[in-house]
């Protein structure tokens, strides 16, 4: 006897599949943020930021820092806000 999960079946398999590439794809933005801010750390430089000037210098590192993960953060939100919207359907 052939068993079929029907049409019901087949959309909660579709949402968790789907939930499942968000959390796989939201992971590597994840990781690419990380490599970025790994990178922006080696421009940091400790004397200007200890400096006279240091709290421009800090405020502007912070500025560039973000404006480098923008893109991931802003695409893990919007996959972020799918997947919730997948769990309560």
């Amino acid at each position: 006897m052939r068993r079929t999960i029907g049409r019901a079946g087949e959309d909660k398999v579709s949402a968790i599949e789907k939930i499942i590439k968000n959390k796989e794809r939201i992971e590597q933005l994840e990781r690419k943020a990380a490599e970025k801010a790994g990178m922006r750390f080696l421009f940091f430089e400790e004397e200007k930021a200890m400096g006279k000037e240091g709290n421009k210098y800090i405020r502007r590192y912070i500025e560039r820092l973000i404006e480098d993960l923008k893109p991931e953060i802003l695409e893990a939100a919007k996959l972020g806000k799918e997947t919730y919207g997948e769990i309560e359907k």
